[in-house]
């Protein structure tokens, strides 16, 4: 016997099976996109992380050829002053021996002319070293200019001893032997304006 009831009952049981199927489906599918999305955030992620260690490296490189060059300068500034002493010690001739057209020069006006040597060697990509330097500084911005280090009130030899002796801040760490500061610190003094 056929009993339309059943039937209607049997019809929507397959009906909300078939919709829990899709339901279930769905669901997957949500799951599947959320975890694309989780795995696309990851490799972005990743992938800025990679991008800012590189330029982190290429910082690291910049930084390291910077100091390499500072490295030879000062290098060079020694073997100009190793040149200048062993000449001294060998007994070069004096100003006695100089000829009349040519001033003698002082002790003084020698430190600072070296001084100014071995300034525009190694401070020249911070600062103004000279207005007739050859290369502006790469610093950005650069530190102060030497002729408005040597015209401030607290400036004084001692002062700007102790400052090149210490390390500087924000500046690369370069170390200067005592035969390097003392001529650098006459020529910045040198710089001073005369009132």
């Amino acid at each position: 016997m056929f009993v339309p009831g059943r039937v209607l009952v049997f019809a929507t049981a397959v009906v909300v099976v078939a919709i829990g199927a899709v339901g279930v489906e769905a669901w997957r599918r949500q799951q599947d996109v959320r975890t694309l999305r989780q795995e696309i955030a990851t490799v972005r992620a990743t992938s800025q992380s990679a991008v800012a260690a590189a330029g982190q490296a290429s910082s690291v490189a910049s930084q390291a050829m910077d100091q390499a060059k500072h490295a030879a300068a000062l290098a060079a500034a020694a073997k100009q002053a190793a040149d200048h002493t062993a000449a001294q010690a060998a007994g070069t001739p004096g100003p006695a021996s100089a000829p009349a057209q040519q001033p003698a020069v002082t002790a003084g006006e020698q430190d600072i002319r070296q001084g100014r040597g071995l300034a525009l060697l190694i401070c020249t990509a911070c600062h103004v070293v000279a207005q007739d330097q050859a290369l502006a500084p790469r610093h950005v911005p650069p530190g102060p200019e030497f002729r408005a280090i040597a015209n401030r009130p607290a400036t004084t030899p001692a002062s700007l001893h102790d400052f090149l002796v210490a390390p500087h801040g924000g500046m690369p760490e370069i170390p200067l032997a005592d035969y390097q500061i003392g001529p650098i610190v006459s020529y910045i003094m040198s710089l001073r304006d005369r009132h």
